[in-house]
């Protein structure tokens, strides 16, 4: 209710509510979904992972910079990993696999997911080592943040590995008191870190790119490409 408040006070002209894993397959959430219209009038799409991945694709079509022509976006949430490539900018392949922080957290994951990853990502394997890894997410930001570059916008695999190890050496509090993370980051953080620095060392990449963008972002990206179009032709 509040964001329908918020809305109404800064006259909000479009707006986009979408659900990602976590809403996907929870046993009640089609009922959450009518909950949420009838109380605010709010209307939830829940998206499956290939669209999710194609939104936080809008918000990354420009890099800090572009060494190769292929680039391989990374998007790590809860439930799910999102991986979407491109070649000079032409869109080439999307997938979403059940590898999140909360599934990794709770040994919910099934075993057999890292090597569905592992195998999808082979067919780019001649391309190995000479692609653009870009990451996007809460973790990788904040990993970038400790661990990375001091523009906060890079850091090289050995640099995330470093930090892995660091982090895999403490308890949650311990990371909560070190780097001053609130306790529903310090506990996922490691399992974010795992992921990346898996898909990283695969693909034989040297640094990952973290230019702070997700799937809000790329919502809002979508929203205004489409309020343009609706200009250009009124």
């Amino acid at each position: 209710m509040a964001f329908k408040q918020l809305m109404a006070v800064y006259k909000t002209v479009d707006f986009a509510a979408c659900a990602t894993a976590a809403m996907r397959e929870a046993a009640n959430g089609a009922e959450v979904v009518r909950h949420v219209r009838a109380a605010t009038g709010i209307d939830i799409r829940v998206i499956d992972g290939l669209e999710e991945a194609r939104i936080i694709r809008t918000a990354g079509e420009s890099l800090p910079e572009e060494r190769y022509d292929m680039t391989v976006y990374v998007d790590v949430g809860g439930g799910s990993t999102e991986i979407s490539v491109t070649e000079n900018g032409r869109f080439l392949q999307s997938y979403s696999f059940k590898l999140g922080t909360l599934r990794l957290l709770h040994h919910a994951e099934d075993p057999r997911e890292f090597e569905r990853l592992e195998d999808w990502l082979r067919q780019f394997a001649d391309r190995f080592g000479r692609v653009n890894l870009v990451g996007s997410g809460g973790n990788i930001n904040k990993l970038t943040k400790l661990f990375g570059d001091k523009t906060g916008l890079s850091m090289s695999v050995n640099q995330l590995a470093k930090g892995y190890r660091k982090l895999e050496s403490m308890t949650v509090a311990e990371r909560m008191a070190a780097f001053k993370l609130r306790a529903d980051r310090a506990d996922v953080i490691l399992p974010a870190a795992r992921i990346f620095l898996s898909i990283a060392e695969l693909m034989e990449a040297e640094r990952i790119w973290v230019p702070r963008f997700g799937l809000a972002d790329g919502l809002v990206c979508q929203l205004y490409q489409n309020r343009l179009r609706k200009m250009q032709k009124a």
